[in-house]
Protein backbone atom coordinates (compact mmCIF):
# COMPACT_ATOMS: atom_id res chain seq x y z
CA UNK A 1 0.00 0.00 0.00
CA UNK A 2 1.14 3.51 -0.72
CA UNK A 3 -0.76 6.27 1.02
CA UNK A 4 0.35 9.87 1.04
CA UNK A 5 -2.86 11.87 1.04
CA UNK A 6 -3.18 15.53 1.99
CA UNK A 7 0.41 16.61 1.60
CA UNK A 8 2.20 19.09 -0.62
CA UNK A 9 3.70 16.61 -3.05
CA UNK A 10 4.33 18.03 -6.52
CA UNK A 11 5.75 16.99 -9.85
CA UNK A 12 4.88 13.81 -11.67
CA UNK A 13 4.39 10.41 -10.09
CA UNK A 14 7.77 8.63 -10.28
CA UNK A 15 7.98 5.90 -12.92
CA UNK A 16 9.21 3.47 -10.27
CA UNK A 17 5.74 3.43 -8.70
CA UNK A 18 4.36 1.79 -11.85
CA UNK A 19 6.92 -1.03 -11.52
CA UNK A 20 5.67 -2.17 -8.10
CA UNK A 21 3.37 -4.79 -9.57
CA UNK A 22 2.38 -6.12 -6.13
CA UNK A 23 0.92 -2.76 -5.08
CA UNK A 24 -2.63 -3.15 -3.72
CA UNK A 25 -3.59 0.47 -3.02
CA UNK A 26 -2.27 3.75 -4.38
CA UNK A 27 -3.63 6.81 -2.60
CA UNK A 28 -2.03 10.17 -3.32
CA UNK A 29 -5.10 12.38 -3.19
CA UNK A 30 -5.10 16.08 -2.40
CA UNK A 31 -1.57 16.95 -3.43
CA UNK A 32 -0.22 18.96 -6.37
CA UNK A 33 0.87 16.06 -8.56
CA UNK A 34 0.96 16.91 -12.25
CA UNK A 35 1.84 15.43 -15.60
CA UNK A 36 0.08 13.16 -18.02
CA UNK A 37 -1.75 10.21 -16.53
CA UNK A 38 0.64 7.29 -17.23
CA UNK A 39 -0.07 4.35 -19.52
CA UNK A 40 1.98 2.21 -17.13
CA UNK A 41 -0.99 1.96 -14.75
CA UNK A 42 -1.87 -1.20 -16.65
CA UNK A 43 1.15 -2.97 -15.11
CA UNK A 44 -0.38 -2.90 -11.64
CA UNK A 45 -2.39 -6.06 -12.04
CA UNK A 46 -2.98 -6.52 -8.30
CA UNK A 47 -4.15 -2.97 -7.62
CA UNK A 48 -7.48 -2.87 -5.80
CA UNK A 49 -7.83 0.87 -5.10
CA UNK A 50 -6.59 3.96 -6.91
CA UNK A 51 -7.18 7.44 -5.49
CA UNK A 52 -5.38 10.31 -7.19
CA UNK A 53 -8.19 12.84 -6.70
CA UNK A 54 -7.54 16.55 -6.18
CA UNK A 55 -4.29 16.81 -8.09
CA UNK A 56 -3.31 18.34 -11.42
CA UNK A 57 -2.99 15.22 -13.56
CA UNK A 58 -3.75 15.83 -17.22
CA UNK A 59 -4.17 14.13 -20.55
CA UNK A 60 -6.47 11.31 -21.56
CA UNK A 61 -7.40 8.34 -19.42
CA UNK A 62 -5.26 5.50 -20.75
CA UNK A 63 -7.35 2.48 -21.78
CA UNK A 64 -4.84 0.34 -19.84
CA UNK A 65 -6.37 1.49 -16.55
CA UNK A 66 -9.50 -0.46 -17.44
CA UNK A 67 -7.48 -3.63 -18.00
CA UNK A 68 -6.55 -3.80 -14.31
CA UNK A 69 -9.30 -6.28 -13.53
CA UNK A 70 -8.71 -6.22 -9.75
CA UNK A 71 -9.62 -2.54 -9.32
CA UNK A 72 -12.58 -1.90 -7.04
CA UNK A 73 -12.23 1.86 -6.88
CA UNK A 74 -10.98 4.50 -9.30
CA UNK A 75 -11.07 7.97 -7.78
CA UNK A 76 -9.69 10.61 -10.16
CA UNK A 77 -11.96 13.53 -9.28
CA UNK A 78 -10.76 17.12 -9.61
CA UNK A 79 -7.84 16.76 -11.96
CA UNK A 80 -7.37 18.01 -15.52
CA UNK A 81 -8.06 14.77 -17.35
CA UNK A 82 -9.28 15.23 -20.92
CA UNK A 83 -10.41 13.23 -23.92
CA UNK A 84 -13.09 10.60 -24.04
CA UNK A 85 -13.97 7.82 -21.64
CA UNK A 86 -12.49 4.66 -23.23
CA UNK A 87 -14.90 1.87 -24.13
CA UNK A 88 -12.56 -0.48 -22.25
CA UNK A 89 -14.38 0.63 -19.12
CA UNK A 90 -16.69 -2.30 -19.80
CA UNK A 91 -13.84 -4.74 -19.06
CA UNK A 92 -13.96 -4.15 -15.31
CA UNK A 93 -16.13 -6.62 -13.43
CA UNK A 94 -15.11 -5.77 -9.84
CA UNK A 95 -15.34 -1.98 -10.07
CA UNK A 96 -17.48 -0.51 -7.28
CA UNK A 97 -16.72 3.21 -7.54
CA UNK A 98 -15.79 5.31 -10.56
CA UNK A 99 -15.22 8.97 -9.66
CA UNK A 100 -14.24 11.10 -12.65
CA UNK A 101 -16.08 14.29 -11.72
CA UNK A 102 -14.55 17.76 -12.12
CA UNK A 103 -12.28 17.07 -15.07
CA UNK A 104 -12.56 18.05 -18.76
CA UNK A 105 -13.55 14.65 -20.14
CA UNK A 106 -15.73 14.85 -23.25
CA UNK A 107 -17.65 12.87 -25.82
CA UNK A 108 -20.39 10.33 -25.21
CA UNK A 109 -20.59 8.07 -22.19
CA UNK A 110 -19.73 4.67 -23.70
CA UNK A 111 -22.47 2.06 -23.75
CA UNK A 112 -19.97 -0.44 -22.31
CA UNK A 113 -20.55 1.28 -18.94
CA UNK A 114 -23.55 -1.06 -18.69
CA UNK A 115 -21.21 -4.06 -18.46
CA UNK A 116 -20.32 -3.12 -14.89
CA UNK A 117 -21.86 -5.85 -12.78
CA UNK A 118 -20.63 -4.49 -9.42
CA UNK A 119 -20.85 -0.73 -9.87
CA UNK A 120 -22.27 1.14 -6.87
CA UNK A 121 -21.28 4.75 -7.60
CA UNK A 122 -20.70 6.60 -10.88
CA UNK A 123 -19.66 10.26 -10.65
CA UNK A 124 -19.19 12.00 -14.00
CA UNK A 125 -20.39 15.51 -13.14
CA UNK A 126 -18.72 18.76 -14.22
CA UNK A 127 -17.11 17.46 -17.39
CA UNK A 128 -18.02 17.95 -21.04
CA UNK A 129 -19.85 14.69 -21.70
CA UNK A 130 -22.41 14.96 -24.48
CA UNK A 131 -25.06 12.90 -26.19
CA UNK A 132 -27.61 10.67 -24.54
CA UNK A 133 -27.24 8.55 -21.44
CA UNK A 134 -26.65 5.06 -22.79
CA UNK A 135 -29.63 2.73 -22.45
CA UNK A 136 -27.18 0.02 -21.35
CA UNK A 137 -27.16 1.73 -17.98
CA UNK A 138 -30.28 -0.34 -17.35
CA UNK A 139 -27.98 -3.38 -17.06
CA UNK A 140 -26.55 -2.07 -13.80
CA UNK A 141 -27.61 -4.17 -10.86
CA UNK A 142 -29.42 -3.44 -7.64
CA UNK A 143 -26.04 -2.53 -6.11
CA UNK A 144 -26.11 0.68 -8.16
CA UNK A 145 -26.91 3.50 -5.70
CA UNK A 146 -25.27 6.74 -6.86
CA UNK A 147 -25.38 8.38 -10.28
CA UNK A 148 -24.17 11.96 -10.62
CA UNK A 149 -23.88 13.31 -14.17
CA UNK A 150 -24.79 16.95 -13.53
CA UNK A 151 -23.09 19.88 -15.30
CA UNK A 152 -22.40 18.26 -18.65
CA UNK A 153 -24.12 18.69 -22.02
CA UNK A 154 -26.06 15.44 -21.99
CA UNK A 155 -29.35 15.50 -23.88
CA UNK A 156 -32.32 13.51 -25.02
CA UNK A 157 -34.78 11.54 -22.98
CA UNK A 158 -33.94 10.06 -19.61
CA UNK A 159 -33.85 6.28 -20.20
CA UNK A 160 -36.97 4.43 -19.04
CA UNK A 161 -34.84 2.18 -16.83
CA UNK A 162 -34.42 5.03 -14.36
CA UNK A 163 -37.95 4.41 -13.19
CA UNK A 164 -36.78 0.95 -12.07
CA UNK A 165 -33.84 2.36 -10.12
CA UNK A 166 -36.13 4.15 -7.66
CA UNK A 167 -36.13 1.17 -5.31
CA UNK A 168 -32.43 1.28 -4.56
CA UNK A 169 -31.02 4.52 -5.99
CA UNK A 170 -29.93 6.83 -3.16
CA UNK A 171 -28.40 9.76 -5.05
CA UNK A 172 -29.45 10.67 -8.57
CA UNK A 173 -28.27 14.01 -10.02
CA UNK A 174 -29.00 14.90 -13.63
CA UNK A 175 -29.18 18.68 -13.22
CA UNK A 176 -27.58 21.28 -15.54
CA UNK A 177 -27.82 19.21 -18.73
CA UNK A 178 -30.18 19.37 -21.71
CA UNK A 179 -32.54 16.47 -20.96
CA UNK A 180 -36.04 16.57 -22.41
CA UNK A 181 -39.20 14.53 -22.44
CA UNK A 182 -41.09 12.98 -19.56
CA UNK A 183 -39.75 11.57 -16.32
CA UNK A 184 -39.81 7.77 -16.29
Amino acid sequence: MMWSDDNKLSGSIPREVWNVTTLLQLRLKNNSLSGVFPQEIGRLDHLKWLDLSFNKLSGPLPPTIFNVSTLGGIHLSSNRLSGSLPSEIGNMKLLLDLYLDNNVLSGPIPSSIGNQSSLVALLLSSNKFEGELPSSISNLTSWFEILIVSNNTLEGAIPQCFGNFSQYMKIFHLNANNFSGVLP
